[in-house]
């Protein structure tokens, strides 16, 4: 797998703090569409410029100072995907793991277009050798002309019917210093099973919530969970985003059974304040 030496939940935890600087490269993607119908040689020039960039391409390689050296095989076993298709009339789809997004693009020149989703800056995308090549922020994608993502990839981690959500109120603290509540369980994009905890600061300091280590236990086995840390300043609060890999516990709500843990009130500089017990199980009543 080239330079890629860390494991699933190391990158799934990488890409999740990166995936605005990915999304904007998928959206670079999404105007660079020269290539074989395969995605593979040299795509002969036509005599339409713009010709060139219809279609659909896909990320077949990415490379990131944090991430490593991706290929396509890489992202493919993990449920990750980037697919860009661009029509026409200058609109098109941008494809995070199943997640779709409209653009619009434009070409700047005959090899390379521009192109424009709904949160980002224009992002330009430039043709080379038969492929498109996106390099921003020091993250470079490599696209191919094609669908390269077989058909039975598990795509987004699982099944369809995994991806899910579903509201919970589980007060885990509430004193003067903080306000710590679980308001959501879900299943994402890459099949991961997680939790949302919203954190709310009372005090009149910068605070942190974490989770103790080796605390955390789910189904009788101990995992810790992946992204149950936050800072907050005086009276403001964030949504803290955990999630557990599917690949060790288990697919679907279901498999959020029997949580339990401690979690870690903090001042500024890590010292610890408060302690306290976390346990939840999907399904359970009261």
């Amino acid at each position: 797998m080239g330079g890629w030496k860390m494991n699933a939940a190391s990158i799934r935890t990488s890409l999740a703090r990166r995936l605005g600087v990915l999304v904007v490269l998928v959206a670079l993607v999404a105007l660079v569409g020269c290539g074989a119908s395969k995605g593979m040689g040299t795509v002969a020039p036509s005599k339409d410029p713009k010709a060139d960039f219809l279609g659909t391409w896909t990320a077949v390689s990415v490379s990131d100072k944090d991430l490593g050296d991706l290929t396509l095989e890489d992202m493919t076993g993990l449920g990750i995907y980037f697919r860009i298709t661009l029509v026409e009339d200058g609109t098109g789809t941008m494809d995070l793991a199943g997640d779709v997004e409209d653009l619009k693009w434009s070409l700047k020149d005959d090899t390379t277009v521009l192109i424009n989703d709904s949160e980002t800056a224009a992002s330009s995308l430039e043709l080379k050798d038969g492929k498109l090549v996106g390099d921003e922020d020091g993250t470079k994608m490599v696209f191919e002309k094609g669908d390269l993502v077989k058909e039975d990839m598990p795509k987004g981690g699982g099944s369809t019917d995994d991806k899910a959500s579903e509201a919970v109120d589980y007060l885990i603290a509430d004193d003067e210093l903080a306000t710590i509540r679980m308001t959501e369980v879900f299943v994402d994009f890459t099949g991961d099973p997680g939790f949302v905890v919203n954190f709310k600061n009372n005090s009149d300091k910068s605070l942190r919530i974490w989770s103790q280590s080796e605390s955390f236990s789910i189904n009788g086995e101990m995992r810790e969970p992946i992204g149950l840390f936050e800072l907050t300043k005086p009276g403001t609060y964030v949504d803290c985003k955990v999630f557990y890999d599917g690949a060790e516990v288990g697919h679907g709500l279901a498999s959020l059974k029997d949580i339990s843990g401690k979690i870690e009130l903090m001042d500024e500089d890590y010292n610890v304040l408060r302690t306290y017990d976390f346990s939840y199980s999907y399904g359970a009543k009261g």
